[in-house]
Formats: C-alpha cells, sequence, structure tokens
C-alpha cells in the first residue's frame, strides 16, 4: 500500500512539473477508509491551489466549492469530461470508482471559462486561456484514476479514521475555520480537539490551520502581484504583522524577501 501510494504522489509531482494543475477529489465515507499515514501522503493534492481558487475561498465560498465537487462526483457516470464551476474555473474531470460506484475524481484545473469576463484580476492573470487536447489529458489521468481505484480496493476493510475526515475538512476550509467552528462541525469539546492535535499530529490546532494559510500565501507571491496585505488577509490571517512574523519563521524571509527571490 505504501508504495503504490508512494507511485501516486510521484506521478501527480510529475504532472504538476509538466504544469497540469492536478488535484484529486474524493467522497468523505471513502476517505475514512484510508489509512492516516496514507491520507496524509495524499491530502496535499485534495484541493485547488490556483490563486484564483484561493481568493474565492478566501471569500467565504468554501461550501460553494465543496457542494460543487460534491455534486459533481454524485452526478458523474463512468465517462471523462469538461466540468465548469460556479466560480467560473474549467476543469477536466475523470472518475475513480469502486464496485461500480464513483467515489471521487481526479481533475486537471486552472482553464477560464470559454467567453468570460471578469474583473477580478487574478482570474485574468492564473487561469489558462488554451486548454489542452482532451485526448492528451485523458491518456495523462487515465493511469492515476486506475492507481488510486486499486488503492481505495486495498483499504476496503480497514477500520475507518476520523482523523482523515478532520485533515479534509481543513484541507477544504482553513482560510475561514476556527477551533470553535470545527468543534461543532465534529461535535467534539475543545479540550478533546485541542488534545487530539497535539497527540496525532504533534502541533495544535491553530499552528496546523497557520501552517496551511501559509502554504497558500507562498503560492500567492510566487505567482501574483497581489499585495503583502491583500495575501495576508486572503489566506486567513487577520493581522498582517502576525502573518509576516510565521512566514519568516517557517520560510526563513520575509514575504516581501520570498517574491523578489522567487518572483
Amino acid at each position: 500500500m505504501n508504495v503504490l501510494t508512494e507511485k501516486i504522489v510521484n506521478y501527480v509531482e510529475y504532472l504538476k512539473t509538466q504544469g497540469y494543475q492536478v488535484s484529486m477529489h474524493y467522497l468523505p465515507q471513502s476517505v475514512k477508509k484510508l489509512p492516516y499515514q496514507v491520507w496524509q501522503k495524499l491530502l496535499k493534492f485534495n484541493s485547488h491551489n490556483n490563486p484564483y481558487c484561493i481568493k474565492v475561498k478566501a471569500c467565504g465560498n468554501s461550501e460553494k466549492c465543496i457542494a460543487h465537487q460534491r455534486a459533481l462526483i454524485n452526478s458523474l457516470a463512468n465517462d471523462y469530461g469538461w466540468k465548469t464551476c460556479y466560480a467560473g474555473v474549467k476543469e477536466y474531470v475523470c472518475p475513480i470508482t469502486s464496485k461500480n460506484n464513483v467515489i471521487g475524481y481526479v481533475v486537471s484545473s486552472g482553464y477560464r471559462k470559454d467567453g468570460a469576463v471578469s474583473n477580478e484580476q487574478l482570474y485574468a492573470i492564473s487561469l489558462n486561456t488554451e486548454p489542452e487536447d482532451e485526448k492528451i489529458l485523458q491518456t495523462l489521468l487515465f493511469p492515476l484514476c486506475i492507481m488510486l481505484e486499486n488503492l481505495f480496493a486495498l483499504c476496503e476493510k480497514v477500520e475507518e479514521s476520523e482523523y482523515n475526515m478532520m485533515l479534509q475538512y481543513l484541507a477544504e476550509n482553513h482560510t475561514t475555520v476556527t477551533l470553535s467552528s470545527f468543534c461543532q462541525r465534529f461535535s467534539r469539546s475543545q479540550s478533546y480537539v485541542s488534545h487530539t492535535f497535539k497527540r496525532t499530529f504533534g502541533t495544535t490546532f491553530s499552528a496546523y490551520c497557520n501552517n496551511l494559510r501559509l502554504d497558500d500565501a507562498k503560492n500567492l507571491l510566487e505567482i501574483t502581484d497581489t499585495s503583502i496585505t491583500d495575501i495576508a488577509m486572503n489566506t486567513g490571517f487577520n493581522d498582517v504583522s502576525y502573518f509576516v512574523r510565521l512566514f519568516k519563521e517557517k520560510y526563513g524571509l520575509s514575504p516581501l524577501q520570498y517574491r523578489k527571490r522567487n518572483a
């Protein structure tokens, strides 16, 4: 199982080096079956990291994004094709199946909707206006779907993991989540969640969320010229000074220095 997981990770990383914005999305009940160690490695590919998508979710639209993903899974048959999300992002979707049921999908995203006009600067500069050839995308994504289907088949008898559900939720909602809203979502006390994160993940709840937010910020700094203040706000930090301090602690450079080095 670990060998197959590594092959999946390596293949997605390769596709990304070739310029494809690939991510993988699953139904919650399927995620529960993955061993925690496996899910840890796949989690970073569970959300779109396009700057425009980050901005959309930061504006309180995470629930709409998740609803779109769930509806897409429920509507898919065993076919491949182009879809467009409510925010105008065009994506090529390939289903992941288990026992003839669709349990998720692999997607190459980041394409601008045909004829779309938007005043959002990030929409214009971070989405590709030229979609890839459909046959090429299907050829590239099909092996990934097969590997994932084999992985889920290996995990059919694995005990369900609440930790996986928690991490998936944070991957999708980390820009807006609070400890209180998280506890309400999982019907757990704050003391239970705090203890669980420290024991299981080796960090605090807030530090875990901030780490995800800093990854988003790094992506925005690399690709856009959005101001440091707007990046801090878009990724879930209400205090710019606090954001700058945490960013420097993690990456060894201030956000401005990082942008200059990686522009």
